[in-house]
């Protein structure tokens, strides 16, 4: 798996275009190296804004303190080569 940059996401939604370009180049080059792209998945994680006294005194005023920040990956596989008929013919 690959982690696609940071500001691909907005990319994603606001400029089709350039997305489709930046995704074309990044299974491009992945598939010179051998490796089939398999597809794009999204995960969030969750970072604390705060910490120590600060995220004590932000919790204490309401304010969120956790923010979801979306992360995506392209993930590639091996490619595999069809046998061929030599290949899949009984020793003799």
């Amino acid at each position: 798996m690959i982690e696609i940059g940071t500001g691909a996401h907005t990319k994603l939604f606001q400029s089709t275009g350039e997305t489709a370009k930046y995704l074309e180049k990044i299974v491009n080059e992945h598939a010179a190296l051998g490796w089939e792209f398999y597809r794009i998945d999204k995960f969030t994680a969750t970072e604390s804004a705060g910490c120590g006294c600060l995220g004590f005194l932000l919790s204490v005023f309401g304010r969120a303190t956790d923010r979801e920040i979306p992360h995506y990956v392209a993930t590639f596989r091996a490619t595999v080569e069809a046998p061929t008929s030599q290949d899949s013919a009984a020793p003799t």
